[in-house]
């Protein structure tokens, strides 16, 4: 998996090297947030108040890369780490309260674009496509949505469950942005930054047949961000 990020972020690389020989509007850059994250999944929220959801927040990190094609829009793409997962509550039982721990490398396919280019303070709109690519899956209901155990049990300890989620998923991203312009070249700015899995995230043959689709979200509260860009 590592290997396989590795390469793609080459390979976008090089791509954007190539068009900064041409066009000199190529930018590069670092994020980093902290974010609320939620597993969203039908059968637990039937539960109502004998299962209930407490938002963890957790960090993601990453690099940027990406095109300027106009004064108003560019693409922008890189690799995002992010923490993720699920708190739960269950009610009358301490003992019987668990979480989900889903580590993620995020490939992000993106459009900016920006309200008022020409002003040193800009707001805009980021919005677009990612795929998720899993890193690592951990649970301490170490039997979690198991055909041979379809209510799990409960431990203290977190256990691998890699095998019952689904190695890549497709996700939505979409944020409103703002930016301040440290000079021509630099930028700092934040964006308020949702993504959903529009993918189950869990593996059907690896659960019950009753139990529903399960959806990661986050809101990056918000992510913050630095560009450097090479011009002319």
């Amino acid at each position: 998996m590592i290997k396989f990020t590795t390469q793609l972020i080459a390979i976008i690389s090089t791509s954007l090297y190539v068009s900064h020989a041409q066009i000199n509007r190529i930018f590069v850059g670092a994020n980093a947030g902290i974010q609320a994250t939620s597993i969203l999944n039908k059968n637990d929220l039937d539960e109502g108040g004998q299962l209930d959801y407490s938002t963890p927040y957790k960090f993601q990190f990453g690099i940027d890369l990406g095109y300027i094609v106009t004064k108003r829009f560019a693409f922008q793409t890189g690799a995002i780490y992010s923490q993720q997962g699920q708190n739960y509550v269950t009610n009358g039982n301490a003992l019987a309260d668990f979480k989900t721990e889903l580590n993620y490398i995020k490939i992000p396919l993106l459009a900016n674009w920006t309200i008022n280019p020409d002003r040193k303070c800009n707001f805009g709109l980021q919005f677009g496509f990612q795929f998720s690519i899993l890193n690592s899956a951990k649970s301490s209901r170490s039997k979690i949505n198991s055909n041979q155990a379809p209510f799990g049990y409960y431990s203290s300890n977190l256990f691998v469950v890699d095998d019952f989620y689904s190695s890549v998923n497709l996700d939505f991203v979409v944020g409103p942005s703002v930016s301040y312009k440290l000079n021509d070249r630099m930028r700092l700015g934040g964006v308020l930054r949702l993504d959903y899995s529009l993918s189950d995230i869990e593996k059907k043959e690896s659960k019950p047949s009753i139990r529903d689709i399960s959806n990661n979200v986050t809101i990056c509260l918000p992510q913050l961000f630095f560009h450097y860009i090479f011009s002319k």
